[in-house]
């Protein structure tokens, strides 16, 4: 399931949808400049529930993107986070912020924290100086 809308320009004229609008809604463009790939992946086989349902319509009401599998160790993986069974935790972030993020990784499962079943997810941004 994709957490992005793809603004389609060959079907959008000045009458339905302003072209400014339709790249303000469509920042799938600044992903790909980055270098940043706009399909996930994931290890998770288990199906959406609900709740992944309203994670990726507010994702995509609100131009963010799950960086999971997109960068890092984990690009093109998309490691399981939770009881080494499914991803349950994400990390988010606009198209700007996703090229400031120097890397991210899902830590292995830590059995030192017993009653803790997630895995931790680690990104690191790194921002220019102003």
């Amino acid at each position: 399931m994709e957490d992005y809308v793809s603004c389609d320009y060959d079907i959008v004229n000045e009458e339905m949808l302003p072209l400014e609008l339709c790249d303000i809604m469509n920042d799938v463009d600044e992903l790909q400049a980055y270098g940043i790939p706009i399909h996930r992946c994931n290890e998770d086989k288990g199906r959406v529930n609900s709740h992944g349902y309203k994670l990726l319509d507010f994702c995509k009401n609100n131009n963010l993107h799950i960086l999971n599998s997109r960068i890092g160790e984990d690009i093109g993986i998309g490691r399981v986070t939770c009881k080494g069974v499914s991803v349950v935790d994400y990390a988010i972030a606009g198209a700007v912020i996703c090229q400031t993020v120097a890397s991210f990784k899902v830590h292995e499962f830590e059995p030192l924290f017993l009653t803790f079943t997630h895995q931790f997810l680690y990104p690191f941004i790194q921002s220019p100086l102003l």
